[in-house]
Formats: C-alpha cells, structure tokens, sequence
C-alpha cells in the first residue's frame, strides 16, 4: 500500500482555498483534513506551498507529422514538458488520412504514447463525410472511448471540412451525447487572400498577418453558433483570438446554446507587434489564429476574467528554428508554436498575482472545466475519491524569465521567452507517484 499525507499545504478547492491536509492511498485522494498521518504514510511538508490538481491541456499535438514538417515533441519530449509545468493530463488528437478509417487511425496513434509519462486522451478528427462516417462515429464512441470530434474549417486543401459536412457531423455527435470542437476561420476567405498575395512581395509574416484577418475567424464562428443552435450539438469552439468573437459566444451562452470556449497564453498575451521587425524573429510566430492587435489581447483577457472563456488550452505545436525556416516560401512555413510547460506559470502570472482572478477561478479553467466537458472521471480537482493527481506551488516575489527554466520542449525556440512568472513548481504527484 502506497501512503502520502501532504501536510499544511494551501489547498485550492473548487470553491475556497484551506490550510488543509490530504491523505492519499494507492494513487487516489483518500481523506481531507485529517488531524495525523497514519504510521505508514511519507510525510510530505507543505507549508507555504499551494496544493491544486493536476493541469489539463485539452489541446497539444505531439508527434504531428504535418506537410511542412514533423513536430519538434513527440509523445515523451511534450509529455515531459506538460510534467514539469504541473499539468498531468493532456487531450491529443488522432486525424485519420484521406479516406482512412477511424478506428485505424485510432489503433495506429495510440500506440504513440507507450512513452508518455503524463494521462493522454484523444478527440476523434473528422476530415471528410462519406456514407461510412455515421457509423464509424459510433464505433469511435461506444468502443473506442472517444467523447469528442475536431472538425477545421480552415484548411480546406488537406483536412478541412465546410459547413455542410459540419452539420452532418454535429447531428451525429448531438446524436452520440458526444462534443464537436471547431477550428473556427474560414478557410475559403483565406485562400481567396493567400491567392491575390501570391504575386506581392511581401514578408512572410505579412502575408499570415494579411491573409488571416479578424473576419476570418468571426465569420466562422457565427456559421458555428448558427449550426450549435440548428443541431443542438455540443460544441467547444477552441483557441479563440478575437474580441468579437468572444462577445458572439458570450451572447450565445446567455441564448442557452451549448457551446464552450477554448483560448491560449498566446492570445491573451501576445500580440501581433511582433510580425513586424526582423523577420527571421516573426517566423517564430506563425501560427493559425495569427496573433491579433492589442485591442484584441486585451479583450480576450477581459473574456478570460469575465468567465465567458471555460478553458485555457496552449495548441502545443512546437517547431525546430530550422524546420520553421525552412524555405522563404510562406506555404512552406509550418504554424504552430509551443507552450505545455509554461501554460499554467502563465496564467498564473498575468492573473492571479495581479488580483484578476482567485486560485479557485484560475483551476477552474486549467483543470476543472477540462475534466467536467471532456468526461475524465475523477480528476481535476481536490476532493476524498478523486485521482491524486496533485501540483505543489511555490509562488515568488520576485519573477524569473521562461526561458531561465530547464525547459523539457526538444524545439530550440522559446515562444515566451522574455516573459516572467511569479510560479514555480515544487513537487508533482501524478496518479499517488511522487516526482521531485
């Protein structure tokens, strides 16, 4: 029998933060407040540390072999990050190719992370609708596992859908009490403006910048909410970038539609002074939402305290320097940046320790709201029964650079390196393992 009692730590519960005791046995949350730990447990001691549960990033990409190029962490290197960040639980995806068969695409990538040393699930991509789909979504729910199905309707070229085979998908996950997440920009109006740019001399960064405009994304949304509504399907519409958007989902949700929104560090913090400038430097910031205008970070935070957002994922797609410069030709450059590691440390920094937010609110939307709306039983947070999947803290008075960290990640650009956190981690139990 494995026993920790974790002692004095500030526990974050779902709604107060305690002086408080936890006593784990054999990986799960046995009792709370206990007086004594038992003669056997490992006393750990926590005074002055923050307790929370495990992080859980509902959206990385490991392992991603893209047309521009494999992604710099597989299922190890990103699991590791994800570790080291406090976050414990992560949601990849499996996207089946042209014509492939769900289920074997779902028995080829789970096999991709008997190395992973945090929790892995997995949303459903669907790429295409044939007559064959229907079906095989119900194999994927009722013997796969699967909860939740990624549509794009960007990429229209490789993996994207439009809004007719969106609908189809959406009635038979409404149908399936399964969830559809949307990669929410109109991939048409891109093409259309990547098509009249081909001729222009412009920088690469002006080109993405140029060519993936604030109307993008709001047109797409609204052909989302429009379909939530129609089909009554769950829908969780990720990485959010504009304003407006969010104000669209906002009214949404007081219309009683069941839609969900995801945002990323990236779109509440950056922005998109920094596609100007030295372009070997702005390359490092291609990525689908591009960042937005300061008007728009600053509203997708606004978003953030408000509580109209329900999750904070990072899009985890981190890049080598030399496969992201790769070639001068912008269809050559892969999007994506990373961020596993330091999602958390960030949130923390730009929220709780400049008073917008409590502890409680913050895990709500690291780690509470990602296990209710994507079904992982018993995790998220602190309470007698749950899996002891648990974070120590030790918050500073004075911030260290991102970058200062030993950074787990296998790409060699760090795309917040001259930011700070206030956050650090100091012990890690995942599933009642003690990690130091």
């Amino acid at each position: 029998m494995s026993v920790l009692f974790i002692e004095s730590a500030k526990v974050v519960f779902p709604n107060s933060m305690e002086v408080s005791n936890i006593l784990v046995v054999d990986g799960v949350i046995a009792n709370i407040g206990l007086e004594k730990p038992p003669k056997n447990a490992k006393i750990i001691k926590a005074s002055n540390l923050v307790l929370t549960a495990g992080g859980i990033d509902a959206h990385v990409h490991f392992n991603l072999q893209t047309a521009n190029g494999l992604t710099a962490d597989d299922f190890e290197s990103g699991s590791q990050a994800a570790l080291a960040g406090g976050t414990l639980s992560v949601i990849d995806f499996i996207t089946p190719k042209a014509q492939e068969d769900l289920h074997l695409a779902y028995e080829k990538r789970i096999k991709e992370v008997s190395n992973a040393v945090v929790n892995c699930g997995f949303h459903q991509s669907i790429t295409h609708w044939d007559e064959h789909t229907a079906e095989q979504m119900k194999h994927a729910v009722e013997q796969d596992g699967i909860s939740s199905f990624k549509t794009y309707l960007a990429y229209g070229k490789t993996i994207g859908i439009d809004a007719e085979v969106l609908e189809k998908v959406m009635r038979q996950a409404a149908d399936l009490n399964a969830l559809v997440l949307v990669h929410a920009e109109n991939g048409a109006l891109i093409d259309e403006l990547l098509e009249s740019n081909k001729s222009k001399k412009k920088s690469i960064a002006k080109i993405h910048k140029e060519t993936h405009p604030d109307e993008t994304e709001l047109q797409a949304v609204k052909t989302v909410l429009a379909l939530c509504e129609k089909t009554k399907c769950k829908t969780y519409i990720v990485h959010v970038s504009t304003a407006l958007s969010m104000q669209l989902i906002q009214q949404a949700k007081k219309n009683g539609l069941p839609v969900f929104a995801e945002t990323c560090p990236q779109y509440f913090l950056l922005n998109d002074s920094l596609y100007q400038g030295e372009e070997s430097k702005a390359i490092n910031y291609i990525l689908s939402p591009p960042l937005r205008s300061e008007e728009n970070r600053k509203g997708i935070s606004q978003a953030i305290e408000k509580g109209v957002v329900d999750t904070i994922s990072t899009d985890h797609c981190s890049f080598s320097y030399a496969i992201k410069h790769q070639s001068d030709d912008y269809d050559k450059v892969p999007q994506g940046i990373g961020g596993v590691q330091y999602r958390i440390m960030l949130a923390y920094t730009h929220f709780v320790k400049e008073n917008k937010m409590t502890w409680m609110q913050m895990m709500k939307l690291l780690a509470e709201n990602p296990a209710q709306i994507f079904s992982l039983k018993n995790k998220g947070k602190i309470a007698v029964g749950y899996d002891a999947d648990l974070v120590l803290w030790q918050e500073l008075e004075e911030p260290v650079f991102i970058s200062d960290l030993n950074l787990k990640t296998k790409s060699d650009f760090v795309s917040f390196e001259n930011r700070k956190t206030s956050l650090l981690v100091k012990m890690i139990i995942k599933n009642g393992v003690l990690y130091e």
